[in-house]
C-alpha cells in the first residue's frame, strides 16, 4: 500500500444507503398519508448533491409538494433512522477492501454529513464499525465537508499531514474540499 491513512464517507460510498436519502419525501409522503409528492427525477438529483437541511429548504421553494412543505430535519432524521436499522446494507465490494486495509495497516476513519449518532447506527447495523478508529460528522464540525476544517481534522487525530489521507467518497463536493485542502 502507498497509502497509511484512509478516510471514507458513509452513505453512498461504504453503505447503499443513498436510495434513502433519495427517496425521502416519498417516504415521508407514504407514511403520512399524504398524496405523491410529485418531484421531478432533476429536481431530487440537485438536492442530492447538497447537504440534507440545505436541500430541505430548497425544495419548499421549488416545490409545490404538501409532503415537502411539511417535512423538516427531525423527520428526515427519524426516517433515516429507521432506514439505517432495518435496511442498511454493505455496498459490494467494501467488507473485501476494508479488510485488505486492514491487513496492510491502514488506519481508516469515516467522515460524513450525517449525525453522529446515525453515522455510529448505521456502521453497527452492517457489522463494519470495528474498522474505523474514529468517526468525524457536522456534529463536531458544523460545516461540515463543505469546510476542510473536518478533513484537517481527521488528519490531526491520526497525527498527519493532510497529504497522506486518501479520500473514498462519492459527493463531488466534498471531494473538491478535500482535495482544495491537500488530501
Amino acid at each position: 500500500m502507498k497509502f497509511k491513512y484512509a478516510v471514507f464517507d458513509m452513505d453512498g460510498t461504504l453503505l447503499d444507503t443513498m436510495k434513502y436519502w433519495h427517496n425521502i419525501f416519498p417516504i415521508y409522503a407514504e407514511m403520512n398519508g399524504l398524496k405523491d409528492p410529485g418531484l421531478s427525477e432533476e429536481l431530487l438529483n440537485k438536492v442530492e448533491a447538497m447537504e440534507t437541511y440545505e436541500g430541505i429548504e430548497y425544495l419548499k421553494k421549488h416545490s409545490n409538494s404538501e409532503a415537502v412543505q411539511h417535512i423538516d430535519a427531525a423527520d428526515v432524521l427519524n426516517i433515516m433512522e429507521d432506514c439505517y436499522l432495518h435496511r442498511t446494507s454493505v455496498r459490494e465490494g467494501v467488507l473485501r477492501m476494508l479488510e485488505t486495509l486492514k491487513a496492510n495497516n491502514v488506519k481508516m476513519c469515516c467522515v460524513s454529513a450525517t449525525p453522529s449518532n446515525l453515522v455510529h447506527l448505521a456502521l453497527k447495523t452492517a457489522g463494519i464499525r470495528e474498522y474505523f478508529e474514529f468517526i468525524l460528522t457536522p456534529d463536531d464540525y458544523p460545516k461540515g465537508k463543505s469546510s476542510p476544517e473536518i478533513f484537517c481534522a481527521a488528519a490531526e487525530r491520526f497525527g498527519c499531514d493532510i497529504t497522506e489521507l486518501v479520500l473514498f467518497e462519492d459527493a463531488l463536493y466534498s471531494m473538491k474540499t478535500a482535495k482544495k485542502a491537500g488530501m
